[in-house]
């Protein structure tokens, strides 16, 4: 009888795909890191492009849309930017705005006068008249880039965890059914 590993390597062998993910985590780092990079490391070039074209298209239109405000860390209760999350899956995108968030929060904190690093890239308003004042200058545009970044990050979230886990294979049932059947049949007949 076939064990359950020998049956699972047959059903990867007729899946058709035969993929060198090499090291799952460092691909889904790297995917974090700059979308894409992930899939270039597994040698998959051309979804490695097109993951890095379309993610960084997006972005770049939402951030440009909302006038280079959208994309900022804050959780404080005056200003919770849930949308932050999932930005936050653009990695070397977002993590300037986790350390300008880090930085006006211990100065603010401390009573020190405001100094915002890198000329205010991705920092958080200091006031709610400053958050106002953006929302004021962009109208919808702010929301519009938001929700641009937003998607951007979940996209991207999507293609580190097919960084990681390689791409989804569909099995139809029956036919799962009919090789396992197959498998079986041929084990007895070995043991026959």
């Amino acid at each position: 009888m076939a064990t359950a590993d020998e049956q699972g390597d047959e059903l990867n062998d007729d899946s058709g795909i035969d993929l060198d993910l090499k090291n799952p985590y460092v691909a889904a780092l790297l995917a974090w890191i700059v979308p894409g990079m992930g899939h270039f490391y597994q040698g998959r070039t051309a979804k490695a492009i097109t993951i890095f074209v379309a993610v960084t298209m997006l972005f770049i239109s939402g951030y440009q849309m909302g006038g280079g405000k959208v994309v900022y860390c804050s959780f404080i209760s005056e200003d919770f930017r849930w949308q932050f999350v999932g930005q936050f899956f653009l990695g070397s995108a977002a993590l300037p705005a986790v350390v300008q968030n880090r930085s006006l929060r211990s100065q603010q904190q401390q009573g020190t006068s405001v100094n915002l690093l890198w000329n205010g890239f991705l920092a958080p308003p200091t006031s709610t008249g400053e958050l106002n004042k953006w929302n004021r200058d962009y109208h919808s545009f702010f929301q519009m880039g938001t929700l641009y970044t937003l998607v951007a990050g979940l996209l991207n979230l999507f293609a580190i965890y097919d960084a990681y886990g390689g791409p989804g294979v569909w099995h139809d049932p029956v036919q799962r059914k009919k090789r396992l059947a197959a498998a079986a049949e041929a084990a007895a007949e070995e043991v026959s």
